[in-house]
C-alpha cells in the first residue's frame, strides 16, 4: 500500500494547518481511494502551533488570560503525556491587540504567564512555549509576574506593564515563583537568535514591526538594558547576550535567565514533539504546503523544515501552496519535487484565498495522479526475476550497503564465495574490495581480477550478471580506473565492452543529490555543490568540479570531454519517464558516460525500468554508483531502522562494546568529541606519529592492544586515532601513511577479541575493511539493516574469527549523520533496561 504524510502549515488569513491537510487528503484518497493518508498539520513555533498540537492529539483546555493591552481574553494551552503547549500568539500576540492597534510601549507578556501557570497547575512535567507572533517588548517581566515574581520600583510599587516601564525596575524576587516549576522542564520554540539589546536587539529589529518609532526603539533598549542589569543582579548571570534571548520582546530572556529554559527550532521542536520521524517511516510521499511559497520559505520556515527531515528519511516531497514565485531549481535545489498553487486553478486572490480548501481538493487529486507510483520496486524485482540477473556490487569501501538490508557481504576475494552469495535469481551481494585505499595502479589491477572472475562464473553457468561499480557518494575514489578496469574484464571474458556508463552517485539519506546535472551535499544542514566542501579536499582524491559532466573530464585528466557526457535530467525523468530515459540510453555507445540526474529514489528506479528495457534488446551499461542507486536498481523496499530486539532478536547479551574510530574526515573528528563528551566509554588513543615510527611502533601497538582487551572486562572502549592530520608528500604517499595506522588499528582489533566485545563499531571506510577482514576474520555476513535511515550498517557475521560469529558488526562512513550520531550509535548498544 502506498502511504503518504500530509504536513502542511497554516494558510495564513485563510485556512488553518489542520484544514489544509484534510482537504489535501481528500483529494488524494479521492484519486487513489487505497492510499494510506496520515494529515500532521505543522508550525514553527508562531501563530498555529496550538491548532497544530491539537491536529497531533493533544487536548486543548480552554482558559481566560490578560489580553496584550490588559484586556481578558480567551484562550488556550494544549496537554498530552504531561507535555503542554502555550502559545504566545495565542494570548500575547499581535491578532490580540483591540482593533489590531500597536501599542509597543505598554504591551505586556503577563497573559502568557498566566496560561503557563495555569498548565503547571494542570501537574504537567514539560511545558514547550511557541514564542512567535507576539506584541510586546516587555522583557518577559510581564510572564515572570504571572509566575509570581516580584518586581518593584524605587518607591516599593509593584511594577507596572510594558516595556516603558523596565527603566524603573529597582528589585526582583524570584522566592515566590510557581511552587511546580521547579521540576518542569521548559523549552521555547525560537527560529532567532537575537540577543537582548544593542543594535540587533529585541527592540531595534522587532520593535518597529509591533509598532515602535525610532524614538520607542531607543527607549525601549534602554529600559531592556536596565532590566538585564536588574535581573543579572538577581539570578547571578548576566543571560542578556545569549542567542535568543532577542526573541519575543525579551522572552527568551527572562525564560533562559529566570525560568532555566532551553531554545529550540521551532519547527525542529514541533516535528520532535509529533513524532514526525516516526511517522514517516516507510512513507512514500510527503505533502508540505503554506500559504506563499517564496524566498522566504527557503531560510528556514517550516516547509524547509519537514523537507529537511523527509529527505534525511530518503522520502520524496512535493508541496501545495496559494502561490509559489520559486521556480523550478529553486525548488529542487530546496529538495521540493514539484509545488502545485491554488493561484494556478483561480488567480483571482479574494476568491482564491475564500475558496482555498476546495482548490486544495483539486490539487490533491493532481498531485496524486502525477506523484504516486505503481509498485515500481515490485516490477523492478519481477523484471530481474523473469531473467534471472544477479547484482555484483564492487564496494570501493564497506559503506556501500548502507541503503540495502537482506542481502549479503562476501569480504574475501574467493570465487566460491561469489557463486554463493550470487546462487538465487535476482539475488544481490556486496564484493568488498577496498580499493579506495589502494594506489590507482594497484585498485585497477583488483577491480579488474575480482570482475573477470565474476564474468567467468557468469559465463560458465549462463547467468547474466550486472558488475556494478559503488564508490564514495561525494566523488572520492578511484573513477576512472575502476571503470576502465571493469570494461577490460568483460572485454576478456565476453569479447564485449559496455556501450555506456552511468555515473550515478546520490545518497539521498545523507542529503548527497544531483541536479541540473550539479552534484550537492548536505554540510551542517546546508546543500552546497560538491566541489566546494570538504570532501573535495580530500588528500588523496582532491577535486574541482561540482558539473558531473566537467568532473568526468577532469577526473579522466581530459581523456573524456565535457561535451561528450550524456546527461538524463530530472524532467527527462519525471515527465518523459522510462520511454524518455530508455531513447537516451539507447543512443549511448562506445562507453560514453551518462549523468543521471536525481533527488530521490523514484527518480532512479525510472531509471532502472528504462536500463531493463534496453537491457532486454542486448545492450549493456556500467553503473558507477553511490549507495542509492543499488537499492533502486535490486529493488529493495525501505526498512525502518534497526532496534535493539532486531538487533538481538532474544536478549542482548552480556558484555561490553568496542568502537573503533580511523577516518580523519571533519565530520568524524567532531564526531568522536561528542562521544567523549557523552561519557561512559574508556579512551584509548593510537599515536600516528608513533606509528609512523619503526623504532617505537611495535611497542606502542602492544600496549594499547593489551589495554583495550584488559578494558572491554568493565566497559565499552572508544579506540581512536590521534586527530591530529599527518600528510604525505602526494595522494599515494597520504594512502601509504592510511595504510600503517589502518594496520596497527587491525592489529589492536585482534588483540581485543581477547576481551570477547559484545558488539563492534568502526568508523571510517578504510577502518571498516581492515576491521572485519583483517582484524576480526568476516569471510561472510548479512546486511541486516541500518541504525538511522539510510546510514551506519548493522552486518551479522556468519563466518569469522569464532569469538566474533554473530557479533553485531557496526559500518559507519566516516563522512555521514552529524556530530551527536556517534554517540547515539553507542547509546544504542550500550546496556539498558533489560540488558
Amino acid at each position: 500500500m502506498i502511504r503518504v504524510l500530509v504536513a502542511p502549515d497554516k494558510f495564513k488569513g485563510s485556512l488553518a494547518a489542520a484544514d489544509v491537510a484534510d482537504a489535501v487528503s481528500r483529494g488524494i484518497v479521492a484519486y487513489a481511494p487505497e492510499t494510506d493518508v496520515r494529515c500532521m498539520p505543522v508550525a514553527d513555533g508562531g501563530d498555529g502551533t496550538l491548532d497544530a498540537a491539537v491536529g497531533a492529539g493533544f487536548e486543548r483546555v480552554q482558559v481566560t488570560a490578560t489580553g496584550p493591552t490588559g484586556e481578558p481574553v480567551r484562550t488556550a494551552y494544549a496537554v498530552k503525556d504531561g507535555t503542554a503547549v502555550v502559545e504566545m500568539a495565542d494570548v500575547s500576540g499581535l491578532a490580540r491587540l483591540p482593533g489590531g492597534t500597536p501599542a509597543p510601549l505598554t504591551a505586556t507578556s503577563r497573559g502568557t504567564g498566566e496560561v503557563i501557570a495555569r498548565a503547571l497547575d494542570h501537574g504537567v512535567t514539560r511545558i514547550v512555549l511557541a514564542i512567535g507572533g507576539s506584541a510586546c517588548t516587555d522583557g518577559g517581566a510581564g510572564l515572570l509576574q504571572a509566575l509570581g515574581a516580584t518586581l518593584r520600583d524605587e518607591d516599593g510599587g509593584e511594577l507596572g506593564s510594558g516595556g516603558a516601564c523596565l527603566g524603573q525596575v529597582a528589585e526582583i524576587d524570584l522566592s515566590s515563583l510557581h511552587p511546580q516549576l521547579p521540576g518542569v522542564e521548559i523549552v521555547v520554540a525560537c527560529d532567532v537568535d537575537n540577543p537582548l539589546t544593542g543594535r540587533m536587539g529585541a527592540a531595534a529589529v522587532y520593535g518597529p514591526q509591533k509598532g515602535a518609532t525610532d524614538q520607542d526603539v531607543e527607549r525601549l533598549d534602554a529600559h531592556l538594558s536596565h532590566w538585564a542589569d536588574a535581573v543579572a543582579r538577581c539570578t547571578g548571570a548576566d543571560h542578556r547576550d545569549r542567542p535568543g534571548a532577542g526573541a519575543a520582546g525579551g522572552v527568551g530572556f527572562a525564560a533562559m535567565a529566570a525560568l532555566g529554559a532551553t531554545l529550540r527550532p521551532g519547527i525542529d521542536l514541533m516535528l520532535d514533539m509529533l513524532g514526525f520521524d516516526e511517522a514517516v517511516g516507510g512513507t512514500d510521499l510527503v505533502v508540505v504546503g503554506e500559504g506563499s511559497l517564496d524566498e522566504q520559505t527557503l531560510h528556514g520556515k517550516a516547509p524547509l523544515g519537514v523537507v529537511r527531515r523527509a529527505r534525511a528519511a530518503g522520502v520524496r516531497v512535493v508541496a501545495v501552496c496559494g502561490r509559489t514565485t520559486l521556480d523550478d531549481e529553486q525548488l529542487h535545489g530546496a529538495g521540493i519535487e514539484a509545488a502545485y498553487a491554488c493561484a494556478d486553478l483561480e488567480p483571482d486572490v479574494e476568491r482564491c484565498m475564500a475558496e482555498a480548501a476546495a482548490l486544495l481538493e483539486q490539487l490533491g487529486c493532481r498531485l496524486a495522479r502525477e506523484q504516486l507510483p505503481a509498485d515500481v520496486r515490485a516490477a523492478i524485482r519481477a523484471g530481474r526475476a523473469a531473467t534471472g540477473r544477479r547484482i555484483a556490487v564492487l564496494d570501493d569501501d564497506p559503506t556501500g550497503s548502507q541503503t540495502v538490508h537482506g542481502v549479503g557481504v562476501v569480504t574475501v576475494l574467493d570465487p566460491a564465495e561469489y557463486a554463493a552469495a550470487l546462487a538465487e535469481p535476482g539475488s544481490t551481494a556486496f564484493v568488498l574490495t577496498n580499493t579506495r585505499s589502494l594506489p590507482g595502479d594497484e585498485a585497477a589491477g583488483l577491480t579488474r581480477s575480482v570482475a573477470e572472475a565474476l564474468f567467468r562464473f557468469a559465463e560458465e553457468r549462463g547467468l547474466p550478471v550486472d558488475v556494478v561499480s559503488r564508490s564514495d557518494s561525494t566523488l572520492r575514489g578511484h573513477v576512472i580506473a575502476e571503470v576502465r578496469a571493469i570494461d577490460a574484464a568483460r572485454r576478456a571474458v565476453t569479447g564485449r565492452g559496455y556501450d555506456g556508463v552511468l555515473l550515478a552517485p546520490g545518497y539521498f539519506e545523507a542529503g548527497r543529490f544531483t541536479c541540473g546535472d550539479v552534484h550537492r551535499a548536505t554540510v551542517g544542514g546546508t546543500v552546497v555543490p560538491v566541489g566546494e566542501s570538504e570532501f573535495a579536499r580530500d588528500a588523496s582524491f582532491g577535486y574541482a568540479s561540482s558539473d558531473l559532466k566537467d568532473f568526468v573530464a577532469e577526473a579522466s585528466g581530459g581523456a573524456v570531454s565535457a561535451a561528450d557526457v550524456v546527461s538524463i535530467s530530472l524532467d527527462d525523468i519525471r515527465t518523459g519517464g522510462p520511454d524518455r530515459v530508455a531513447e537516451i540510453l539507447g543512443s549511448v555507445t562506445d562507453g560514453g558516460f551518462v549523468v543521471v540526474n536525481a533527488t530521490d529514489y523514484a527518480d532512479y528506479e525510472v531509471v532502472v525500468l528504462a536500463l531493463q528495457r534496453v537491457e532486454a534488446t542486448g545492450r549493456s551499461f556500467l553503473c558507477r554508483t553511490g549507495p542509492s542507486f543499488v537499492r533502486a536498481l535490486a529493488g529493495i523496499e525501505p526498512r525502518e531502522p534497526l532496534t535493539r530486539s532486531d538487533i538481538w532478536p532474544e536478549k542482548r547479551p552480556h558484555g561490553h562494546g568496542l568502537v573503533v574510530v580511523g577516518s580523519h574526515v571533519g565530520l568524524t573528528s567532531r564526531q568522536v568529541v561528542v562521544a567523549q563528551q557523552r561519557g561512559g566509554v574508556a579512551e584509548v588513543e593510537l599515536d600516528v606519529p608513533t606509528l609512523t615510527d619503526p623504532h617505537s611502533r611495535d611497542a606502542h601497538v602492544a600496549a594499547v592492544g593489551v589495554l583495550v582487551a584488559e578494558t572491554l572486562a568493565t566497559s565499552d572502549v572508544l579506540l581512536f586515532t590521534s586527530r591530529a592530520l599527518v600528510r604525505g608528500g602526494g595522494g599515494d604517499d597520504s594512502l601509504a601513511i592510511s595504510r600503517a595506522v589502518s594496520t596497527a588499528v587491525v592489529e589492536v582489533t585482534r588483540a581485543a577479541l581477547a576481551g570477547r566485545p559484545a558488539w563492534v563499531v568502526a568508523k571510517g571506510g578504510i577502518t571498516s575493511h581492515d576491521v572485519a577482514v583483517r582484524g576480526l576474520g568476516i569471510r561472510r555476513a548479512e546486511v541486516l539493516g541500518q541504525l538511522f535511515p539510510g546510514i551506519v550498517s548493522v552486518l551479522r557475521p556468519i563466518e569469522a574469527a569464532p569469538e566474533a560469529v554473530g557479533v553485531p558488526y557496526v559500518v559507519f562512513a566516516g563522512n555521514v549523520g552529524d556530530e551527536n550520531t556517534l554517540a547515539e550509535v553507542i547509546g544504542t548498544f550500550a546496556p539498558g533496561p533489560g540488558a
